[in-house]
This record gives C-alpha cells, structure tokens and sequence, in this order.
C-alpha cells in the first residue's frame, strides 16, 4: 500500500503542489528565464518550467530573448511554482492576464519544449510550429540548446 501511495504520489501533476506569487517582470536574461519583483520587493530569479530557449549564442537566442521581452517586461504577471532547479532558480509557468506565457513562447516557435517535459499539449503545440514553421522552426534543422551546450561544452 506504501509503494502504491508512493507511486501514485509522483505522478501528481505540478500545479497541485504548486505556490504562487505576483510580481512585475524586472528583468530577461534570455528566452526561458527572468527576474520577478515580488510583493516584498525581493527579486526572484524564474526559469520558465518545461521550455527551453536557444543560448544566447545559438541562432534565435536574441530572438527568443526579444520575444519574451515582448510579451512580460515590466509587465506585473503571476508565477505558479513548486520546486527549484540545481542553479537554485524557482522553476515557474508565467501567466500573463490568464495567458500562459511558457506555452505561447512554444506556440510562437521561440523554444523547444524541455526533453524531459511531461504535458503532451506541450509537445502538441511544439509540432505545430514545426507544422508553421513559426521562429526557430524557420531553419532546416536547428539544433536543441541541450545539443549546442553538449558541442559547445568542450571548447
């Protein structure tokens, strides 16, 4: 019964366990990550949970980063968490005015869906901007961030 409840207990999606907090956007290092000033006046660095967007290197990295200002900078938004990454970033889904920031920059073809990521409508809204060729999905054959890091690691 333990093991059962123990199973049972990971497969609980994110949103359940999930804080949240309001806050204006502050600051955009690049297209999956930002700086929230919070009710406390405390800044809180976020990563966009599930996407990950093109280094700023990478081709489409300004861009990804450009777009992201778009939609969010010095915009007040809510961010809905529940855990941290290894970098110690609140990893967050953005809600703009009920507007889901994580998935629009998905839809709008400026990130790749986290290869680890969960939601399959994640993945949904991936193909089709691949479908569109929407942002990065312009280019023949872009290469993943996880892959660029990978190739790039070593020099």
């Amino acid at each position: 019964m333990k093991l059962i409840l123990g199973v049972l207990f990971l497969f609980i999606s994110f949103e359940i366990f999930s804080e949240e907090f309001t806050g204006k956007v502050v600051s955009i290092s690049d297209g999956d990550t930002i700086k929230v000033l919070n009710s406390e006046n405390r800044q809180i660095k976020v990563r966009l949970f599930e996407i990950d967007a093109p280094e700023m290197s990478q081709s489409f990295g300004k861009k990804s980063k450009s777009k992201l200002s778009d939609l969010i900078f010095k915009k007040n938004v809510k961010v809905v968490f529940s855990e941290k990454d290894q970098f110690g970033r609140t990893l967050g889904i953005i809600y703009l005015d009920g507007l889901n920031i994580n998935e629009e920059m998905i839809r709008t073809g400026f990130v790749w869906v986290y290869k680890h990521a969960k939601k399959k409508n994640l993945r949904d809204l991936q193909d089709e901007a691949k479908k569109n060729k929407f942002g990065l999905w312009s280019e023949t054959n872009p290469t993943p961030p996880w892959e660029y890091r990978k190739e790039n690691k070593s020099r």
